[in-house]
């Protein structure tokens, strides 16, 4: 089966992501649904503790106006 389009959030749903892949592939294992709010929140955390352990935030905002 091949499914060939894109609905704007329709995988943002951990529900709608697991009833979607039951509907693919019944008895695929898979307990529960991607949270994908929960994911973004992850990775978005890990991007920012990137960015803090590698530049320098003071000195960026020294150079853009911003008072801590």
């Amino acid at each position: 089966q091949i499914i060939g389009t894109y609905i704007h959030g329709l995988f943002d749903s951990a529900l709608m992501s697991k009833t979607m892949f039951d509907w693919l592939k019944p008895n695929n294992r898979i307990e529960q649904g991607i949270n994908l709010d929960s994911h973004r929140e992850s990775q978005l955390n890990r991007l920012a503790h990137t960015l803090t352990k590698h530049l320098d935030i003071e000195k960026i905002k020294q150079i853009v106006g911003v008072k801590a």
